[in-house]
C-alpha cells in the first residue's frame, strides 16, 4: 500500500496541535489585518522562537504553523517568509532533516507553489539508513495531497508527475482526480462532480468519490478524513443531496472488486452513519466480503479492523437513536477485549453527548476494564490513552485523568486531557495537568501551555495569559504560548469575533 495510505497505529490527535489543513478559510480580498494586540503577541513569539535553540523539528514545525496562520489570512508574503525560516532551522543541522521536509512541503504545496515544492525534492535524499522507504517521493507524495487539499489540482499534478511511474504514482493521481470532484461539488457544483464520478474508471473510484476514503486508524471518535462529494453537500447544508449521494456509493458496491469492497463499504458506512441512517448503513457493512486468515492474514487483518472502525461508526448514531441496547451489542461481535472495548468507548463518546453521563461513565467502565485485563500478547483494539482523550472529550476531565495515570507512558493522553480542560475554560485544572505530568516533555508542555493561552484570549483573558507566559524560562514553550495567544486573539476567519 503507498506510504500515504498505510494503517497506523491506534492513535488520538492532540486536539489542538494539527497544522491547520486545506479547507482553512482564507479572505479573498488581500491580507486580513491582524489586531494591534494580535500582531505583538505574534511579534513576540517571532522573537521568542528565534533565540530558542536545539530541537529543529518542533522549531520548525512551528514556523510552519505562523506560515499557516498568514496563509489562512492572505497574507502570502507572510507565509513564505516563515517558511523560508523553517527551512533555515531544518537545514541548520548536520543530518538531512526530512522530518523537518515532510513537514514544509506541504506548507509550500497549500500555496499552489509547486515549484517551491520540486525545489525542496531535490534536496531530500532517496534512501537514509535509518528511514524505511524513500524520503523524496514521501516528501513528493505528501505535498500533492496537500496542494489537492486545497483545491490546487494542477500544481498537486505537477508534483505528482515527478514521482516514478509506478503504481503509488497512479494511487496518488487517482486521488487528486477525487479532490477535484469534491471540490467541484463544495463549489456549488455537486451534480458535475457525481456525472463525472460516475465515469470513473472503476466502480471503487466512484465510491470513494462519492464519500470519501477512510484510513484504518483507530481513533475515540468519528474523527478524520472527512473527504468525498457527500460531505460536501452536507457542509453546505443539502443533507437531502448527501443522502441521495451516500445511496448512490452504496448501490454501487457490490461492483467493487472484493480487494478493495472491505475499505469501500467503510467509506459508505461512516457517511449513511453521519447522515443517521442505520438501516443503510447495515446493508453496506454486510457488503464487506470475507476474509480467509490463513489464505492472506493481512487481508484478513485490514478486514477485521475495517469492520471494528464501522461498528464504531454504527454504534454512535445507534446510541443518537435512542437504542444504547443495540450500541453494547455491537462489542459483542468481537471476542478479543481491546476491540470490545474500542466499541464500547465509542457508545460511552456518543452518551455524554447525548447527556446521559451515568450509562457513559459505565460504558468507559467497561472498556477500561477489558483493556487493562487484555493479555500483553493481544493488544488490538483501543489503548487507554484513547479511552482517557475520549473521557476528556465527554468533559468527564476526573475519569480522564485516572484513566490516564494508568498509562506510565500517557503523555499525549494528559496534553489531551489539559487541551480539553483549557477549551472548556478550566485554565487552572489544564495548567496543574501540565505542571504534574508534563514538566519532563518539553514538546507536549508547550503544545499545553499554547493551547491554554488560545483558550484565555479567546475567553477575554489576555492579561491572565501573558501572567502565566510571563513566568516560562524556556524560550520554545515561550514562543508557543505566545503564538497560541496571538491565534486567540485573531481567530481564524468566519470563527467570530474575540471575547472581550
Amino acid at each position: 500500500m503507498p506510504a500515504t495510505a498505510q494503517t497506523s497505529a491506534t492513535t488520538a490527535l492532540f486536539m489542538l496541535a494539527a497544522l491547520s489543513s486545506a479547507a482553512d478559510p482564507a479572505p479573498k480580498t488581500g491580507p486580513a489585518r491582524l489586531s494591534p494586540a494580535a500582531e505583538t503577541a505574534l511579534r513576540e513569539a517571532v522573537a521568542a522562537l528565534d533565540e530558542a535553540g536545539g530541537d529543529t523539528l518542533t522549531r520548525t514545525r512551528l514556523w510552519c504553523e505562523i506560515a499557516t496562520f498568514r496563509r489562512i489570512r492572505g497574507d502570502r508574503d507572510g507565509a513564505v517568509a516563515a517558511l523560508a525560516k523553517a527551512r533555515d532551522v531544518a537545514e541548520s543541522g548536520r543530518r538531512p532533516p526530512i522530518d523537518e521536509w515532510r513537514d514544509i512541503g506541504p506548507q509550500y504545496a497549500r500555496l499552489g507553489d509547486a515549484k517551491a515544492v520540486l525545489d525542496l525534492a531535490e534536496r531530500v535524499p532517496t534512501q537514509r539508513d535509518d528511514y524505511r522507504g524513500n524520503p523524496r517521493e514521501l516528501v513528493l507524495q505528501e505535498a500533492a495531497r496537500a496542494a489537492a487539499d486545497a483545491g490546487h489540482i494542477k500544481p498537486a499534478e505537477q508534483i505528482a508527475e515527478a514521482l516514478p511511474d509506478t503504481p503509488t504514482r497512479k494511487f496518488l493521481r487517482d486521488a487528486i482526480g477525487r479532490q477535484a470532484l469534491i471540490h467541484r461539488a463544495a463549489n456549488g457544483d455537486a451534480a458535475g462532480a457525481i456525472r463525472d464520478a460516475t465515469r470513473l474508471p472503476n466502480a471503487a473510484d466512484t465510491v470513494l468519490a462519492l464519500v470519501g476514503q477512510v484510513f484504518l486508524n483507530l481513533a475515540y471518535d468519528d474523527v478524520g478524513s472527512t473527504d468525498g462529494i457527500a460531505h460536501a453537500q452536507l457542509a453546505a447544508g443539502d443533507r437531502e443531496g448527501a443522502a441521495k449521494t451516500a445511496g448512490s456509493a452504496l448501490a454501487l458496491l457490490a461492483e467493487v472488486d472484493a480487494a478493495r469492497r472491505a475499505v469501500a463499504a467503510l467509506a459508505v458506512v461512516r457517511m449513511l452513519a453521519r447522515l443517521d441512517d442505520l438501516p443503510a448503513a447495515r446493508k453496506a457493512l454486510a457488503q464487506m466480503p470475507p476474509a480467509d486468515p490463513k489464505a492472506d492474514p493481512r487481508a484478513a487483518g485490514l478486514r477485521r479492523t475495517a469492520e471494528l472502525i464501522a461498528k464504531g461508526f454504527l454504534a454512535a448514531a445507534e446510541v443518537r437513536a435512542g437504542r444504547d441496547d443495540a450500541a453494547v451489542a455491537l462489542a459483542g461481535d468481537f471476542t478479543r477485549p481491546g476491540e470490545q472495548a474500542y466499541v464500547l468507548h465509542f457508545v460511552a463518546l456518543a452518551q455524554a453527548r447525548a447527556g446521559r453521563k451515568e450509562a457513559s461513565a459505565a460504558n468507559f467502565a467497561k472498556s477500561i476494564d477489558l483493556v487493562t485485563r487484555a493479555p500483553a500478547s493481544d493488544r488490538t483494539g483501543t489503548s487507554l490513552h484513547n479511552i482517557a482523550s475520549a473521557q476528556a472529550a465527554a468533559g468527564d476531565f476526573a475519569g480522564a485523568a485516572k484513566t490516564a495515570a494508568l498509562n506510565p507512558s500517557g503523555a499525549l493522553a494528559w496534553a489531551n486531557l489539559a487541551s480539553y480542560q483549557a477549551s472548556a475554560g478550566d485554565f487552572a485544572g489544564a495548567l496543574k495537568a501540565a505542571e504534574d505530568h508534563l514538566a519532563d516533555n518539553s514538546f507536549w508542555s508547550s503544545q499545553v501551555m499554547r493551547a491554554v493561552a488560545e483558550a484565555q484570549a479567546r475567553a477575554g483573558r489576555e492579561a491572565a495569559a501573558r501572567e502565566g507566559i510571563g513566568k516560562l524560562t524556556d524560550p520554545l514553550v515561550r514562543a508557543h504560548a505566545l503564538f497560541g495567544l496571538a491565534r486567540g486573539l485573531a481567530p481564524d476567519p468566519g470563527k467570530g469575533p474575540v471575547k472581550r
